[in-house]
């Protein structure tokens, strides 16, 4: 009994939305295939909290010193702003972040 009526559910939605035309689930936002879009955050080997709030990346690494520094930034995504074709820009959801200097060849924080 609960395979068929999933099963007559299925077609009923499938035939709901057989007629909707595809621009109305999209509509307001542009097509970004294929778009380059750049950040400021600019670091190597980086990673997130969970949340998608803080970025941590490695931006220098002097051999000479053996010193790695690193850059923690605050994402805040209320300040993408885009632009009238409706591209994102990410140029001032970065806080201007904060640096650690790791000494004697450590490669992590």
């Amino acid at each position: 009994m609960k395979k068929l009526l999933s099963g007559a559910l299925g077609v009923v939605l499938g035939t709901a939305l057989a007629g909707v035309p595809g621009t109305v689930f999209a509509e307001g936002r542009p097509s970004l295939v294929n778009t380059r879009i750049g950040t400021p955050f600019g670091a190597n080997g980086h990673s997130s909290t969970v949340d998608g709030r803080i970025f941590v990346g490695n931006i220098r690494e002097d051999q000479a010193t053996t010193t790695t520094t690193w850059i923690a930034r605050v994402f805040r995504p209320e300040a993408v702003t885009y632009d009238a074709a409706g591209k994102p820009s990410f140029a001032q959801a970065f806080s201007a972040g904060k640096t650690v200097a790791v000494r004697n060849g450590e490669n992590a924080l």
